[in-house]
């Protein structure tokens, strides 16, 4: 799910709703509608998006449009939605509203928040917010670029400068900086080692690359690494184990439901109470997450291809992660060596953990369905998804040993570690 793309469908959206006779008593921050400056091609309005979401051109002309206020109250009304778990269809104009009666969906669906933080943590490592910070202080304090002639790469600077290194408005769901959180980065900092145990992988680029100064948390989930890389390790044994016609089967389904069991009560020990998603809005890091995980989206997005920002730098190549590496060494900021391989497990390992948060691993059916994806005698009504969730998760694997250099295909080398988790409780939240 593209968040781009999700924040124009919402700007699209209708802001007043009814529920038969009677208007909605939860009533959206804004009323948005697609402003005709906004559109470099003219048009009055974006089409709804097809399979694959939005063109590239109706994409720049968002992210590049005239006006960051209303991409700022895009923002504010994609939290609502979340929020209030909002589920859009089309009304006889072809323009979403939200769906109240049992019937088809549209695009985008928030039963449960669609994003997650892993996604942002590892974008994020890739150092691509750095990056662009130092990008955009070199531009407009200096003229060591060549100017930003076009439309499009001009308004993007202004845009991601106005929307993710100035201090948002008071009523902005955004804001996680102030005089208690002086850095939005340090409140990122704050929220990777609260959930994950980790760190990024350097410092302040400002003091020399030092230690970034931010406030650690005394309750962190310090065994999150290890528990997440025995559920891929385990899951690892079962898919060889499922290919395989001869030979022992050391598949054990039970352990890593047990495993997804426990790394999903520790994670929800981070954010609530609850055991479920319906109160998202009001937990623990959750502002912080969907602030990070829109402004790594949208720097992501500049990458993504060879678009106005990245050919104006002259930085072009054939992934994502290459072209950060070019933009990098041209700012004199080195993004991290394994970009390639990071950025290409962002989305997937957020797909994962939002499962393992909301209990799907749990089900023993539902992982066996995933083992035997591939499996012609294996029945299962959702072979298509089951095939693309798999496809992810070896994704995961393969590029997480190339980040980590850790054995997650090699279980004999886990146990000792795995052992050490059982062993000791996780903090439960004060």
């Amino acid at each position: 799910m593209n968040p781009i793309d999700n924040l124009i469908f919402t700007s699209q959206a209708r802001s007043i709703f009814n529920v038969g006779a009677t208007t909605h008593t939860i009533m959206p921050p804004v009323n948005l509608y697609w402003p005709i400056h906004l559109n470099l091609d003219g048009s009055t309005k974006p089409t709804l998006p097809g399979s694959s979401g939005y063109d590239d051109i109706t994409r720049y002309s968002f992210v590049c449009g005239d006006d960051t206020d209303f991409i700022e109250k895009s923002m504010q009304k994609h939290w609502f939605d979340i929020g209030h778990h909002l589920i859009y269809t089309v009304d006889a104009t072809n323009l979403p509203v939200v769906l109240q009666t049992a019937g088809s969906t549209v695009f985008s669906n928030f039963k449960i928040p669609p994003y997650h933080l892993i996604y942002a943590y590892l974008m994020e490592n890739s150092r691509i917010a750095q990056i662009f910070e130092k990008l955009i202080q070199d531009y407009v304090h200096d003229e060591k670029y060549s100017k930003a002639n076009g439309e499009e790469e001009f308004r993007w600077l202004v845009n991601t400068e106005n929307l993710f290194f100035k201090q948002q408005p008071h009523g902005s769901y955004r804001n996680t900086a102030g005089t208690l959180r002086p850095l939005t980065e340090g409140t990122r900092r704050n929220a990777y080692q609260r959930l994950f145990g980790l760190e990024l992988g350097f410092g302040d680029f400002r003091n020399s690359n030092a230690e970034y100064p931010y406030t650690r948390a005394q309750v962190s989930n310090q065994s999150f690494i290890i528990l997440f890389e025995s559920l891929l390790g385990e899951f690892w044994q079962a898919y060889i184990n499922a290919r395989n016609a001869v030979g022992p089967n050391t598949t054990d389904v039970v352990h890593i439901t047990e495993t997804s069991q426990r790394l999903q009560e520790m994670l929800l020990a981070r954010r609530t109470y609850r055991t479920d998603f319906n109160n998202y809005r009001f937990y623990n890091l959750s502002r912080e997450e969907f602030s990070a995980v829109i402004m790594m989206s949208w720097l992501h997005y500049a990458i993504a291809s060879d678009g106005p920002v990245v050919t104006w730098l002259g930085c072009g190549a054939n992934t994502a992660g290459e072209r950060l590496i070019n933009i990098g060494n041209k700012v004199g900021l080195p993004a991290h060596s394994k970009s390639v391989a990071i950025i290409d497990i962002a989305a997937p390992s957020a797909a994962m953990l939002r499962s393992v948060e909301i209990g799907d691993f749990n089900n023993e059916a539902w992982v066996n369905n995933i083992i035997h994806a591939n499996d012609p005698n294996w029945s299962s009504t959702t072979k298509a998804t089951d095939k693309q969730i798999q496809s992810e998760l070896l994704t995961i694997i393969n590029n997480w040993e190339t980040i980590t250099g850790h054995p997650i295909k090699n279980q004999n080398k886990i146990p000792a570690r795995v052992a050490e988790v059982k062993a000791r409780p996780e903090p439960a939240m004060n």
